[in-house]
């Protein structure tokens, strides 16, 4: 179902803030992706307070995770091999690292 409205959309803040619940970071990796994929290295562009990192490492635990987010420090579960405050763009400019999932 789409629905379409020409109502104006709120003015969005400089940086919101939405964060993803942890059954939908779980249930993506278990169902959407193929069941022997495993990924050496992941980028989690827009990191906030990984939630998608803490789910990584609970399928992948080997995997090297990469948190990648402009506007928060790492989180206190730290699951991040690396965190990078920057903006997905910057990085991907500056960085040579290249992801199996992003």
């Amino acid at each position: 179902m789409i629905i379409q409205t020409h109502a104006p959309l709120p003015e969005r803040r400089t940086w919101d803030y939405y964060p993803t619940p942890q059954t939908l970071c779980e249930s993506a990796l278990n169902n959407v992706l193929p069941s022997n994929f495993v990924p050496t290295v992941v980028h989690d562009p827009g990191a906030g307070t990984g939630r998608w990192g803490d789910a990584v490492k609970m399928k992948y635990a080997e995997s090297f995770l990469v948190g990648i987010e402009p506007h928060f420090e790492p989180p206190e579960n730290n699951n991040y091999n690396r965190w990078n405050k920057q903006t997905y763009q910057d990085f991907l400019e500056k960085s040579t690292s290249k992801a199996d999932l992003i």
